[in-house]
């Protein structure tokens, strides 16, 4: 799915949404192929909460740390095959979809993956789709 881009306006650069708890690959394909089409740079955007499910910080970036080599690994595994294509990295702290929309805000594309239904308010997927002002393309 597609949600097009509103007429007159002018946006560069491809965003992925990279999901550290499932494979990103699909996207990143995806963004790649794009990016190549359209001779843009990518940039690879993971969000995570800084706290935990008791409320706590956390202690000495350890999540933090995590999370950043989960996304290195993904986006170099997956582009391994794209050394012409420029990516950029990017962990954002927050609610996922809000992050993740706000990323993407002066870009042409937004890709994310389908995603898997977990919370009452709907996949992170489909909180993006609703809030995105940017184009998306939804990848399975």
């Amino acid at each position: 799915m597609v949600v097009p881009l509103a007429p007159g306006a002018r946006r560069d650069g491809i965003v992925v949404a990279v999901d550290p708890g499932a494979s990103s690959r699909p996207s990143l394909r995806f963004a790649v192929q794009e990016a190549r089409r359209t001779r843009q740079s990518i940039v690879a955007v993971s969000a995570w909460s800084p706290r935990h499910g008791n409320g706590a910080e956390d202690p000495g970036g350890v999540e933090r740390t995590r999370r950043l080599r989960m996304l290195e690994e993904q986006v170099e595994d997956a582009l391994a095959e794209a050394p012409d294509v420029d990516v950029v990295r990017r962990l954002v702290a927050g609610p996922p979809a809000r992050r993740i929309v706000e990323s993407a805000e002066a870009a042409s594309l937004l890709v994310i993956g389908a995603g898997h239904r977990r919370a009452r308010a709907g996949t992170v997927t489909e909180q993006v789709v609703r809030a995105s002002r940017t184009p998306v393309a939804v990848v399975r």
